[in-house]
């Protein structure tokens, strides 16, 4: 049966656990709007909306996670390979989608049937890995770390020119991915997720002087963050605010929580089916990034759930967003902790800040919006006009 789109990825798109994952799962959400979907995919066991809007699944199974030992990050996984010849073979798809930079190296593979290749990346990785180079605990982790990122950027440098479309999640990483690839090849695709998801939160009870933060907590990035809010800025929000309480949600925070978290004032919830009941509650969103690429979805489900969000330059680096207008933004201990408590003391300037948030979310990062700058994009790689929105 042939399918316009054989969407190849190694991560399972449920459940949701985190920002690779909900792109991936979106990501297959709306191109299955408009395109018949074949996947080269670990299959979800449990019901979801994906199984339902892919025609046919091929299995991965732990060939995925497998497929990403460091040998592969520089050959091909024969295996994989002949995956891909026989999801050829089966669908002939008009595109090939791959989803995340680590599979350059099947972009040589995947040409000689003849579909257009796109890659879709989730952020500039080669950038990521080498700031996680510097945090190798020792040298076996750092030699392995180092090949990684000579790998990536092998992949972003030399091997992304093959793609015939690079789509980024934002308009500074598509500037980077341009340099090697060309501009006439990069599109942007930002970060978005499916805003029906988060309408929970919208009657949910704010709860005053709560201060959120949200993410995988095992991660380098959330990790080093998160370690630098609660030393350096936290002691100062509850010196002046003493009803002041810091939840933690996402996997690994209950962990990271009793680690680092001595007071009560600090807890961690750990991994949730929804965020969006926890942002409800939130009287403001932390987003204490230090390190990292891509654009931060914490940031973006916040909007979704209009709470107020105040960040680092980095943490908000790429999306669409002005200190003052729809977020506070500091890098500075002080300058956090002040804007945090600016935002738990005056009740009218975090409304102002949510409400603008919560605009820029429904004009840039809905799943509506983004759904057809999807399809744009396949459309133009197989040389069809973009279809007019009624």
């Amino acid at each position: 049966m042939k399918a316009d789109i054989l969407f190849v990825t190694s991560l399972c798109p449920w459940p949701i656990r985190g920002g690779e994952y909900i792109r991936c799962y979106n990501t297959i959400l709306a191109l299955s709007q408009f395109f018949s979907l074949a996947a080269l995919a670990p299959k979800p066991r449990s019901e979801c909306d994906v199984l339902r809007r892919v025609e046919n699944w091929i299995d991965l199974g732990r060939l995925g996670t497998e497929a990403e030992r460091f040998q592969y990050k520089l050959i091909p996984h024969p295996r994989l390979a002949g995956l891909l010849r026989e999801a050829w073979k089966r669908y002939r798809p008009s595109v090939v989608w791959f989803d995340s930079g680590h599979w350059g190296n099947y972009v040589l593979v995947t040409r000689k049937y003849g579909a257009q290749i796109i890659m879709g990346t989730h952020n500039f990785q080669s950038e990521l890995r080498r700031q996680e180079v510097v945090t190798a605990r020792n040298t076996a982790e750092w030699v392995k770390l180092w090949i990684f990122f000579l790998a990536e950027r092998l992949h972003e440098r030399v091997l992304f020119r093959f793609f015939d479309r690079v789509v980024s999640v934002s308009h500074l990483d598509s500037s980077r991915h341009s340099r090697f690839v060309g501009a006439e090849k990069c599109r942007v695709v930002p970060n978005f997720v499916d805003e029906s998801r988060y309408l929970a939160a919208e009657i949910t009870k704010r709860e005053q002087g709560l201060v959120t933060m949200t993410g995988n907590f095992t991660s380098f990035q959330n990790n080093h963050g998160a370690e630098w809010f609660i030393s350096e800025v936290w002691p100062l929000i509850v010196n002046r605010v003493a009803h002041a309480r810091l939840e933690l949600v996402g996997r690994g925070s209950q962990a990271f929580a009793l680690k680092v978290g001595r007071e009560a004032m600090i807890s961690g919830v750990g991994e949730v089916d929804s965020v969006a009941p926890y942002l409800g509650r939130a009287s403001v969103v932390a987003v204490p990034i230090k390190q990292g690429s891509g654009t931060r979805y914490k940031i973006i489900e916040a909007l979704a759930c209009r709470v107020p969000v105040v960040s680092t330059t980095l943490g908000a680096e790429g999306l669409d967003m002005r200190t003052g207008e729809s977020c506070l933004i500091e890098d500075s201990a002080q300058g956090f902790a002040d804007a945090i408590l600016s935002v738990l003391k005056d009740r009218e300037l975090g409304a102002r800040l949510a409400k603008k948030g919560h605009e820029i979310f429904s004009e840039e990062y809905t799943l509506s919006v983004n759904a057809r700058r999807l399809r744009d994009i396949v459309l133009d790689a197989m040389g069809e006009e973009a279809q007019a929105d009624l």
